[in-house]
Order: structure tokens, then C-alpha cells, then sequence
């Protein structure tokens, strides 16, 4: 194992040495890196107590094509596994792995095209993660599996546009991210004010409404923007601008009659594109622009925890506008969509949109919120979180929630990520704000509170929506291992009593 320091893809496939190994085997980026170093001692003990040897070595990129040679060369076993992880110059550790396996003269000779990796962690072509590594060592050692971490397997062709992608990805997802931000909290703010000074411009609270629908449409838009050909600021900017635009446009449309419709357009969309693009197989959640994703190893598949709020807000507007029975139906459906490892495959998504869909039920059905309803919805996600526990303990390929569960068991994993995200969330104080503005918000709607009783008066429907989606984004900052739901359940809640509350005034 060579430990490399600066070597890119470009150069690592130039080298006379590294891209016979490529040809010979594959490369891919290597996803959620850690210190390669961690571990090593763990493989070293390992390989000694199964009579295996285990060399490592840290070098510099023009050192590591001769002492890969050097080594090969020196003579030894006739089968061989030499994995080279390298670093992109960018803040973002080690991104490159190489691994071939075979005869050392066939490795140094490395005819053939170059190939790709990929894992049954990742599903993903092209990518693997850093927990692939020791665990395909320890395979080829011969030596008891490791319970987190896939034997890596060469598969596709080398993911060179992937390698580019990753890079404009980590540089541009967390400033775009703050924009967007941005505009939705000033929008917020703005709007909030001029709700409580009862200011009347008409122009003014248009606008306002306006800019705040938008904000949430671009939250969704980050979702196919995802897609776009390039991640560089003249290609994305506008193509998000665009996308956005349109579905406000849409919105606004939808929304001439009833202005809690235009929310409901937004929402309702974010929701549709997410099942397209789960029954797709997740293409937006390599590179997703609402944070995380494949290449850097925070969701390889699956929704992430971002992109659940947007399911939880569409699945719970649109509820608002069907009948009971139906709304808790929907609910429960985007409950299953969520957590199910050949879908979703989020855990924390899935059992917080069980737990809305017995609230819907508590209250929509029984036609009160009261300790009745609540335990209707603990009862319901107690019951959606072991129907999906089964479903990833059983489901033949094992996931992320299956394996992390065997680790380190139920109530231990939930413990652990439960505490990471509240120092993720200390770490970020801002996004407390979102946590308790959701409680904020949903007392003002669930009492029908000052300047927006009149909003929430013209369909009671709506108020339960509102009460519900802020509820369930507190249930999603408990259930996921980061704020994301919670933050973007807020955005949308938000939404939900502004924008309707500015618009009405204003007709």
C-alpha cells in the first residue's frame, strides 16, 4: 500500500508504472476520506498473525511510480495486491485509489484500457470508500472480514469526468449553499417585518412574497441543477437561475386562486423530482449540490438528509390538500420511499415520515391533536422503524444502516449520531435558529397566532399542514445524524406562512 501525497489522476495514468497498475486494475475516487494511516496498525497485526506480508509506505508523486517498480520487482509472492491512494490539491484529503491484483510482471506490464472501481458500499461506478480499503486487504490476506467496508472490484471504465466534478463540486456546493440561504432568511425577515408593522404596499409585499417563493424553489432546483453538464459557476449559475425561475413561475401560476397552492406547487415538485430520481437510481446524489453526496462519502446512495426535508415538505403539503384518509396513504407511501434500501435508503427520513403519517391520522382523521394523536404518530414511526430495520437487515446486498446497526446496534448507532449532529449543529450555531424556528412557527400556527390568523382561517387543512411539517422537521433533526431535514423543513414551513399571509394582505 503507497501512500501518496499530490498525485492527480492525469499524472497517476501518465506514469509508465501507476498506469500499467491502472490498466491492470482500476482507479476511482475514494469517497469520505480519513487518514489513510488510520487502521494501518489494526492490518499490520493482522497480516502478521495470518503469516501475510503488508508493506506500507507514504512517498512523494515522483517517488512512488519507481518504488511501486522497486517493488514488484524485488521478488515474493506471485500474487500480489498493491493499492496507491493519493490526494487532489484541494482540502479535501485522500481522493484517489488505484488497486490491481496479480502476478507482478503481468502488473508492471498492464496491458489493456484502463478500468474503474466501484463497491458494495458505494453502488456507485467509479467511486469507493475509505472503508473499502482495509477491507479488501484484508480479503486478499485471507484474513476475517471486516464488518464496515466492501471488497473492491473493478467495474466500468475509469471515471476521469467524475475526478473533475468532484473538485468543482467540494468548491462551489457550500458557497452556492450560503447564497441560497441568504436570500431565503432576508426574504424571511423582510417579510416577517412587514407582516407585524402591517405594512401595506402592495409592490412591497408582492416582492417580497415573490423573492421568498423563489428562495424555495431554488432549493429545489439545487436537486436537477445537480445534472448539469458542468459544476462551474457559468454553466450551473444560470442553469439554476433558470430552473428556479421556471418553477416559480409555475408556482405563481398554480397559485392565482389560492396562495397556499403556489407553496404547494414548489413542494409538490421537489417531491416529484426526488422519486424520479429514485426510481432513476440516484443520479443527482453523486454530486448533489445540497450537500454531501457520493464523492465525498456523506449518503453514496439513497436520499440524503437534505433532500428528505424537501420529501417530508412536498409529501405533507400535498397531503393538505387531499382528503384524510389519502394524506395519511401519501405519507406513508413517501415513509416507505424514504427508508427502504432498494429506494431511499434513509433510515432517519423514513421513520420521521412514518411518525407524520400517524399524526396525520391522529389528528386529520380523528379531527383533534391531542396525547392521543401523539402517540398515534410515536406508535406509527416505532412501527416504520422496525419494518425498515427488517427490510436492511434482510435486503441481499448489505447498506449503510445495515452494517453501521451490526457494528455498533441499534440504540448505540442512534446514540452516536444522534450526539455527532448536535455537535455538528453547536459547531454551526445558526442552524439552531432553523430547530427553533420550526418550534416558533408551529405554536403560531397551531394557535392561530396575531397578524396570521386570517391566512390560516381560510383553510383549516392548511394549518394542520403547517403544524405538522414543523413538527416533523424537529422529528427529522432527532431521527438523522445532520440538520439538513430540519433545515430545509424550516426554509419550507417558513414559506408556508409567509408567503400566503404577504399575498392575501396585498390583494
Amino acid at each position: 500500500m503507497f501512500i501518496v501525497e499530490g498525485l492527480t489522476p492525469d499524472a497517476a495514468m501518465s506514469d509508465v508504472v501507476i498506469g500499467a497498475l491502472v490498466r491492470a486494475g482500476g482507479i476511482g475516487v475514494l469517497a469520505s476520506p480519513e487518514d489513510p494511516r488510520l487502521g494501518l496498525s489494526r492490518l499490520s497485526r493482522l497480516a502478521r498473525e495470518g503469516s501475510a506480508d503488508l508493506t506500507t509506505r507514504s512517498l512523494a508523486a515522483s517517488d512512488v511510480g519507481p518504488a511501486v517498480r522497486s517493488t514488484l520487482e524485488a521478488g515474493g509472492p506471485s500474487d500480489a495486491l498493491v493499492v496507491v491512494v493519493g490526494s487532489l490539491d484541494v482540502p479535501a484529503g485522500a481522493d484517489m485509489v488505484i488497486v490491481a491484483e496479480g502476478n507482478p510482471s503481468d502488473l508492471l506490464a498492464g496491458v489493456g484500457r484502463p478500468r474503474g472501481l466501484t463497491s458494495d458500499t458505494t453502488r456507485q461506478a467509479g467511486v469507493v470508500a475509505d472503508v473499502d480499503v482495509p477491507a479488501t486487504i484484508l480479503a486478499f490476506l485471507g484474513l476475517p472480514a471486516d464488518p464496515v467496508g466492501a471488497v473492491i472490484r473493478i467495474e466500468g471504465p475509469p471515471p476521469t469526468d467524475l475526478f473533475d466534478r468532484a473538485v468543482d463540486h467540494r468548491r462551489i456546493a457550500l458557497p452556492l449553499g450560503l447564497v441560497v440561504l441568504a436570500l431565503g432568511i432576508g426574504s424571511l425577515v423582510v417579510g416577517v417585518a412587514m407582516i407585524l408593522l402591517r405594512i401595506r404596499s402592495r409592490v412591497a409585499r408582492s416582492t417580497v412574497a415573490v423573492l421568498g417563493l423563489f428562495a424555495v424553489a431554488l432549493w429545489v432546483a439545487l436537486v436537477p441543477a445537480s445534472l448539469l453538464p458542468s459544476l462551474e459557476s457559468p454553466v450551473l449559475l444560470p442553469g439554476l437561475l433558470l430552473m428556479g425561475g421556471l418553477l416559480t413561475v409555475a408556482a405563481l401560476i398554480g397559485g392565482r386562486a389560492d396562495h397556499t397552492m403556489a407553496v404547494v406547487v414548489v413542494a409538490g415538485g421537489g417531491l416529484a423530482l426526488l422519486v424520479i430520481d429514485g426510481f432513476l437510481g440516484w443520479p443527482t446524489e453523486v454530486t448533489p449540490l445540497l450537500g454531501g453526496g457520493a464523492v465525498v462519502g456523506v449518503r453514496f446512495y439513497g436520499l440524503g438528509n437534505s433532500e428528505s426535508g424537501i420529501v417530508l415538505a412536498g409529501a405533507v403539503l400535498v397531503a393538505a390538500r387531499l382528503r384524510p384518509r389519502p394524506g395519511v396513504g401519501l405519507l406513508a407511501a413517501t415513509g416507505l420511499f424514504a427508508g427502504l434500501p432498494f429506494l431511499g435508503s434513509d433510515l432517519g427520513g423514513g421513520i420521521t415520515l412514518f411518525a407524520v403519517a400517524g399524526l396525520w391520522y391522529g389528528w386529520r382523521v380523528r379531527g383533534r391533536l391531542d396525547p392521543v394523536a401523539a402517540g398515534i404518530g410515536a406508535a406509527a414511526g416505532l412501527i416504520g422503524a422496525t419494518v425498515l430495520l427488517i427490510a436492511h437487515t434482510l435486503w441481499p446486498s448489505p447498506t449503510h444502516v445495515a452494517r453501521a446497526v451490526e457494528a455498533g446496534g441499534v440504540v448505540g448507532t442512534f446514540g452516536d449520531r444522534f450526539i455527532s449532529n448536535l455537535r455538528t449543529t453547536t459547531a454551526i450555531w445558526p442552524v439552531w435558529l432553523t430547530v427553533i424556528g420550526l418550534a416558533v412557527w408551529g405554536v403560531v400556527a397551531g394557535r392561530m397566532g396575531g397578524p396570521f390568523r386570517r391566512m390560516l382561517g381560510r383553510d383549516p387543512r392548511w394549518r394542520v399542514g403547517v403544524v405538522v411539517l414543523a413538527i416533523g422537521g424537529m422529528i427529522g433533526y432527532v431521527m438523522n445524524d445532520t440538520y439538513g431535514m430540519a433545515a430545509v423543513a424550516f426554509a419550507f414551513v417558513s414559506a408556508a406562512m409567509v408567503y400566503p399571509a404577504l399575498r392575501w394582505t396585498s390583494d
